[in-house]
């Protein structure tokens, strides 16, 4: 296979209909992630491997190039501002073992990043009685629930189109680059800077096409936010393709999870009803189904709780707690399943992660919120 020759030209055309160049802008090497949907802007098409990178050597993008990977180091890994791993980069193809290819379909395709999480798994088993919680499907009590609603999108609150809010997303985000050296090189096509009109995004610094960086706002959930390729800093704030009509619950209980005896708990509850995919969903017009609703979870109620409840609170209403599309769980399409911000649905932990003790666990979801612009 030509795959790990690193001189190996890519097969895909430009937008001129020319070969595209190979640019190695992070060293010279062969490229992995082990983030999809890093992997996935270059195609539809995963190449799972195991990789030795040996001696790695860290960089973080400071908009100069660097050198090709030295001969003291076997690798080099490319660290985003909170210092995850986005990309490595492995000198010689003797370090790779390829697995298997992944060839997602169309409609399973998405440009949305998740940052992976890691589950702490307890190494002694605590026994905690399951207080008796009010979570039926009944109705809420007012008196003691908090309900929590979605935000209406504003573009269907002003009526705007589409096109105009990206063009104000633009606006609000982006500055004009005059001048772009030679070398430098837009991360989405991998042409030349000089080649088109370019733009900066206003936080992060980083330079793209125009035109890239607005067919990426076209393609993404939520139209009134950027969140660069390169480094993910979020510009605006993001939102996401949640159902509308779904709501969440909370209260404070006098009983406690496991690890945190000196203090109570919080009760989260989500409800989800069946509908029909709007814009933005895998299958508009088609019908999803909203499974294993209502959900239930726990935090303990101290202050750190208190904090992580309000981030969750402002996701809910940002729409990106839950998503539509497919459940690996379930083995089916066209559900209401999670959106990568975990949560603690048992309150004993049982040997699968989702419950507690599990003392990492408020500062990772702080984390997987982070990563969607909710801080």
């Amino acid at each position: 296979t030509t795959n790990f020759i690193v001189d190996a030209l890519p097969q895909q055309q430009n937008t001129h209909n020319e070969q595209r160049k190979k640019t190695m802008m992070f060293g010279r090497g062969v490229y992995f992630s082990e983030l999809p949907a890093i992997s996935l802007m270059y195609g539809n098409g995963l190449l799972l491997c195991k990789v030795m990178p040996g001696k790695c050597e860290t960089f973080k993008p400071q908009g100069v190039p660097p050198p090709d990977i030295s001969e003291e180091y076997d690798s080099r890994e490319v660290k985003a501002n909170d210092s995850q791993g986005v990309i490595h980069i492995v000198k010689r193809p003797a370090q790779i073992l390829p697995y298997c290819v992944i060839q997602l379909k169309k409609q399973s395709l998405t440009s949305q990043y998740i940052k992976p999480s890691h589950c702490v798994l307890p190494n002694t088993s605590v026994h905690c009685p399951t207080p008796n919680l009010p979570i039926s499907n009944k109705a809420h009590d007012k008196a003691s629930w908090s309900v929590v609603k979605v935000d209406q999108p504003k573009e269907s609150i002003d009526n705007k189109t589409p096109l105009k809010t990206i063009e104000e997303t633009m606006h609000n985000f982006t500055n004009p680059t005059t001048r772009s050296d030679d070398d430098q090189t837009c991360t989405i096509c991998c042409d030349p800077l000089s080649s088109a009109g370019a733009v900066s995004l206003s936080s992060c610094g980083h330079k793209f096409h125009s035109s890239c960086i607005h067919a990426v706002i076209s393609h993404q959930t939520g139209q009134q936010h950027i969140q660069c390729p390169n480094c993910q800093t979020i510009h605006g704030i993001k939102t996401g393709n949640q159902p509308t009509e779904g709501k969440m619950y909370f209260r404070k209980h006098t009983g406690q999870v496991p690890g945190y005896p000196d203090c109570g708990m919080i009760v989260i509850k989500y409800t989800m009803e069946d509908g029909v995919q709007e814009d933005g969903h895998p299958n508009p017009g088609k019908p999803f189904h909203a499974k294993g609703f209502p959900r239930t979870a726990f935090l303990p109620d101290n202050q750190k709780g208190n904090h992580v409840l309000q981030l969750l609170v402002k996701a809910f209403r940002r729409r990106l707690v839950f998503t539509v599309g497919s459940s690996l769980s379930r083995g089916e399409d066209d559900c209401v399943t999670w959106n990568g911000i975990h949560h603690k649905t048992q309150i004993q932990d049982n040997g699968n992660g989702h419950g507690f003790p599990d003392m990492g666990y408020l500062d990772r979801v702080q984390g997987e919120l982070k990563q969607k612009g909710v801080e």
